[in-house]
C-alpha cells in the first residue's frame, strides 16, 4: 500500500527522476514540441515580411486579439472542416451521419456560418429532389490543412500528458513590442 502511494507521488517519473514513458511517446513529445518551435519561427517570419509590405497592417499593435471567422474553434465546427478535407464534396446527410450526434439544425448553421466565412462551398445538384454537396473552398483547404497538426496533436499527443502534473514551459511567453517601436 505504502508503496503505491510512494509510486503514484512520483508520478510518470522512474529511477533517477527520467520519464518512464516508452521511447515512441517520448519521440512523439520530442516532435511536437520541435514542430511547435518550427510553427513559431515561421510565424515570426512572416509576421515580419507582412508588416514591411502592407501599410494597412503596418499599424501599431493594440494589444486586441486577432480577428477568427465566428465559431472557426466552436464545437463541430473543426469535425466539420476535417470531414471535408479530404477534397471529396459530401452531402448533408453523409457529414450528419458522419458526425453522428449533430442535429440537423446545429449542422445547417455551420455550414451556412463556414460557406459566409468563406471556408464552405454548397453546390445545389441537379436531382430530384434537389440536393446539396459541400466541399472546402481553397481558403477552407489552407486552414484545415494549417490545423491539421494541432488536430493530430489533440488527437494522439493530447492524451501523453493525462497522468502528469502541469508543468509551466521553460521560457516565458515574448512580450509584444511597445506601440510604435519594432
Amino acid at each position: 500500500m505504502a508503496k503505491m502511494a510512494a509510486q503514484r507521488r512520483v508520478g510518470a517519473r522512474g529511477k533517477g527522476g527520467r520519464s518512464a514513458r516508452p521511447p515512441a511517446r517520448r519521440e512523439l513529445e520530442a516532435s511536437f514540441r520541435e514542430f511547435g518551435r518550427v510553427a513559431s519561427d515561421f510565424t515570426r517570419s512572416l509576421e515580419g515580411r507582412v508588416d514591411r509590405r502592407s501599410a494597412s497592417l503596418d499599424a501599431p499593435r493594440t494589444g486586441k486579439r486577432t480577428p477568427v471567422p465566428h465559431g472557426l474553434f466552436g464545437k463541430w465546427t473543426l469535425d466539420i472542416l476535417e470531414l471535408l478535407s479530404s477534397g471529396r464534396a459530401l452531402g448533408f446527410g453523409e457529414l450528419r451521419s458522419d458526425l453522428r450526434t449533430i442535429s440537423s439544425r446545429v449542422l445547417s448553421s455551420k455550414l451556412h456560418r463556414l460557406e459566409a466565412d468563406g471556408l464552405v462551398y454548397r453546390e445545389v445538384l441537379p436531382t430530384r429532389p434537389p440536393r446539396a454537396s459541400y466541399g472546402l473552398t481553397e481558403r477552407g483547404m489552407t486552414v484545415a490543412r494549417l490545423g491539421e497538426p494541432m488536430l493530430l496533436f489533440l488527437r494522439y499527443g493530447g492524451n501523453l500528458y493525462v497522468h502528469e502534473r502541469a508543468t509551466p514551459a521553460r521560457a516565458p511567453l515574448p512580450t509584444p513590442p511597445a506601440p510604435g517601436r519594432r
